[in-house]
């Protein structure tokens, strides 16, 4: 698997950096979590 991003930078989701954002892999979900809210780690993500 192979994430890219142009014009942004990537940053770990705890740091609050202008113009960056991080990348979630979800692996054998049924159904998408509720995207508002924050992801909880789990054994599929």
């Amino acid at each position: 698997m192979r994430f890219g991003l142009k014009g942004m930078g990537i940053a770990p989701a705890a740091i609050d950096k202008e113009n960056t954002g991080h990348h979630h892999l979800l692996i054998d979900v049924d159904k998408l979590p509720n995207l508002d809210l924050p992801l909880v780690a789990t054994d599929k993500h």
